[in-house]
Order: structure tokens, then C-alpha cells, then sequence
């Protein structure tokens, strides 16, 4: 490996780089960090499906949910078995759960 392959790669291997986020991370962890942990991320939100900053995240449901969801899914809607009025959070489960005890045609 020549000065300059090697200058390269100190560069891109060994060094830390700033994420937006403005935490500090060498390459690999930067990686990792963008996909999974970064609040400057962009997810798709699972009640309302808009692209969104992940923000903090929370286990405040047992289960991970960014500030956007923990907002969004505090919106209610009509549950189409009961009828009720249930956050979008608890519909959400309860739905998707309801239905390996009834079938779709029934509604």
C-alpha cells in the first residue's frame, strides 16, 4: 500500500465522522447509527404513514415508538367491530389482533 492508499484509509477507517446529529462515530458505527439510532432519521410513521424525524425514542407502551407516533397515535377512530372510539395506539393492536378471531367478510 503507497503514502496516499494508506492516508486514505487511515481517513475513512480510523477516523470519526459527525453525524447531523451532531454525535461523533467512525464509520462502521456511523452506519448503524443513521439506519437505527439517529433522531435526525427519517421513519415512516405507523399510524398516519407520513415521513417523519424519528425524534427521541420512548418504551413507554412496552415497545418502541418515536415523539411523532407517541403523538399521532393518541388519535382516535372508530373501531369497526365495537364501534368505539380508541386511540389509534390500542386500535392499532387490537384490530390486528381481533381479527384471528373473526373473519374479514363479516364486516
Amino acid at each position: 500500500m503507497n503514502s496516499d492508499e494508506l492516508e486514505k484509509h487511515e481517513k475513512m477507517m480510523h477516523s470519526l465522522f459527525q453525524c447531523v446529529c451532531g454525535e461523533f462515530f467512525d464509520l462502521n458505527l456511523m452506519r448503524e447509527h443513521r439506519k437505527h439510532f439517529c433522531e435526525e432519521r427519517m421513519i415512516t410513521c405507523q399510524y398516519c404513514q407520513n415521513y417523519v424525524k424519528a425524534g427521541k425514542h420512548s418504551q413507554k407502551y412496552g415497545y418502541d415508538v418515536s415523539e411523532h407516533e407517541e403523538y399521532c397515535g393518541s388519535r382516535t377512530a372508530d373501531c369497526p367491530i365495537c364501534k368505539k372510539s380508541v386511540p389509534l395506539k390500542v386500535f392499532h393492536f387490537s384490530f390486528s389482533f381481533s381479527f384471528s378471531f373473526f373473519e374479514l367478510n363479516k364486516f
